[in-house]
């Protein structure tokens, strides 16, 4: 009985064996057992080190403006209604001047904005009086140009005739192009046009956060209106105090285009790209992929087996979508800008070579 117990124990073994050593090679078949785990370097987002062009800018959006605006009455010095877009306040009053009042000012394109204005405004208003009576009292006998027209300095606008049945002539004050027609024939003359006069140029409004980087003669990058014509322009003069009317400090940055798309009209919406710097032909990688280690620049590689080690590097311009790379890595080396795996414990941190 004792032998034969012993034989089925030893025949039971033997069945168990057999099961697990075709177990074990099915699984060594199907890759499961005797393959070392790894990182997949698919689980990864990676870039390569190229050498690029890196840029830093300041967004921010406006509209195309006159350089001058003028509100144009019968019997009424004109009025500097707008300087770039931005009201003056000024609204005009009745004064013992004519329709026909001269000004030298609002024409030269070479001028800034802020020593211009005053010269343009000072040049209309300088004008001299040849009739009395506010412009309450004058009737649009006739109109004699057409919205959009461009007009020269002194040129007739319309005829007004006053209260004691004499015409006047309304002369345009500059240069200027029409923007709007304000009476009709028969109606009153109180408003008559309005000119814009001098360059056309871009207002933008930069935020409180970002205007100190901003300076004179930057190159900027313009869209007009919603992925429209594409054009470039120059920081010609930054405002010094802010407007705060929609909640927020912005200030007014007026940008000299170096030409203006066809079809252009003033008041269209411009999106604009302050260059604030940039660096040509630099080591790069894209701005998601540098990180910190021990408080200091670092870069994650994967080598050519799809290890993955941190690398420290020493950084140069933080560009809008790059980073230059001074010192660390060197082109064609895969670097990660994202995903899903998991850093292997192991990953090693190398540092610059000593320079």
């Amino acid at each position: 009985m004792a032998g034969a117990s012993q034989a089925r124990r030893r025949r039971r073994r033997i069945i168990v064996g057999v099961v697990i050593a075709v177990v074990v090679v099915a699984l060594v078949g199907a890759g499961v057992l005797l393959r070392p785990t790894r990182s997949s370097a698919s689980s990864y987002l990676t870039s390569t080190v190229q050498r690029a062009d890196v840029a830093s800018t300041v967004a921010a959006s406006g509209s195309l403006v006159d350089q001058y605006t003028y509100s144009v009455a019968a019997g009424e010095t004109p009025v500097l209604t707008e300087l770039a877009g931005i009201a003056t306040g000024a609204s005009g009053s009745s004064t013992t001047s004519t329709s026909s009042t001269s000004g030298s000012g609002g024409s030269g394109a070479s001028t800034s904005g802020a020593s211009a204005s005053g010269t343009a405004a000072s040049g209309a208003a300088s004008g001299s009086s040849s009739s009395s009576g506010g412009s309450g009292g004058y009737t649009t006998r006739s109109i004699a140009v057409t919205l959009g027209e461009k007009v020269a300095k002194d040129a007739k606008i319309a005829v007004a005739r006053d209260s004691d049945g004499t015409d006047h002539t309304v002369k345009a004050p500059v240069a200027g192009h029409v923007r709007s027609l304000t009476t009709a024939v028969g109606a009153s003359a109180s408003s008559v046009a309005t000119i814009g006069a001098g360059s056309a140029l871009v207002s933008i409004d930069v935020d409180e956060n970002r205007i100190g980087a901003v300076r004179a003669d930057q190159t900027v990058a313009l869209t007009l209106g919603s992925g429209g014509a594409t054009f470039t322009g120059t920081v010609r003069q930054i405002a010094q105090l802010p407007d705060g009317s929609s909640g927020v400090q912005q200030y007014q940055v007026l940008v000299t285009p170096d030409s203006i798309p066809t079809g252009s009209r003033i008041g269209m919406t411009v999106t604009a790209s302050i260059e604030i710097d940039s660096r040509q032909d630099v080591l790069t990688v894209p701005a998601g992929a540098v990180t910190t280690s021990q408080g200091r620049p670092a870069v994650r590689v994967l080598d050519a087996k799809g290890a993955l080690h941190t690398v420290r590097v020493e950084t140069g311009l933080v560009g809008d979508s790059a980073v230059e790379i001074v010192d660390g890595l060197t082109v064609g080396q895969r670097v990660v800008t994202g995903g899903t795996g998991t850093v292997p414990a192991a990953s090693t941190v190398q540092r610059p070579p000593a320079g």
